[in-house]
């Protein structure tokens, strides 16, 4: 039986997030995302998919 617990309800966090210094505002590094993949050929692979199509619409 679970019980009431404040580990369960703590914020979700995002590793991949910065804090740009000279706004404040918050930001994804999507290189760090990219490179800690365990398989970044198949990010390659979605990423080519979406630009065919983008270039087909734009068409």
């Amino acid at each position: 039986m679970i019980k009431e617990n404040e580990f369960f309800y703590e914020e979700n966090i995002c590793l991949y997030e910065y804090e740009d210094k000279d706004d404040g505002e918050m930001y994804y590094d999507f290189n760090m995302m990219y490179q800690s993949a365990l398989h970044p050929e198949e990010i390659d692979v979605l990423i080519s998919v979406l630009e065919e199509l983008q270039a087909k619409e734009n068409n």
